[in-house]
């Protein structure tokens, strides 16, 4: 009797296997904002949790959007633009959690100019109106606040944006 317990013992932990992890995909923005899933994701923190994330990249928030709304990402992390709350007044998308915030003291966008344009007074968002900025979209409360507009300001997007 005891040799049939053990064989069963033995049959069973043969076939017990660790459960894979759930594959998730995860839409995002190489920026600052983005820190805490890539640090989650090297420290183990998804893997804890029985998910294995697969990061997709994207340049601007618009196919972010869409990608969840198609079912192409299971998440996305990027910010709030016009194409996220018009998918989301359609009921497409939905608010779980912030990725991060601002606040006095600890700004989590960097606004920079060179040298020259400092010299010159450029040295702070009021600044902005009349001058070139290099933006994936023109968008922004710092930025609109300004007074800064698609009518008084040259928009560039850069091709190392993404970088």
């Amino acid at each position: 009797m005891r040799r049939l317990a053990a064989l069963l013992l033995v049959a069973l932990l043969a076939l017990a296997r660790p459960a894979a992890a759930e594959s998730i995909t995860i839409g995002l923005l190489k920026i600052p904002a983005s820190g805490p899933i890539f640090i989650a994701k090297e420290r183990g923190y998804f893997a804890a949790e029985g998910l294995d994330p697969h990061l997709v990249y994207f340049e601007t928030g618009v196919p972010l959007s869409v990608g969840v709304v198609s079912g192409d990402l299971d998440f996305g992390a990027g910010a709030l633009i016009a194409a996220f709350y018009n998918l989301a007044s359609k009921g497409e998308l939905r608010i779980i959690g912030a990725l991060s915030r601002e606040m006095p003291g600890f700004e989590g966008q960097g606004y920079i100019v060179g040298i020259r344009a400092y010299a010159a007074g450029f040295a702070a968002l009021k600044d902005f109106p009349g001058h070139s900025v290099a933006v994936t979209q023109l968008a922004g409360r710092p930025i609109t606040r300004s007074g800064a507009s698609p009518r008084n300001t040259a928009s560039i997007s850069p091709a190392c944006a993404s970088s």
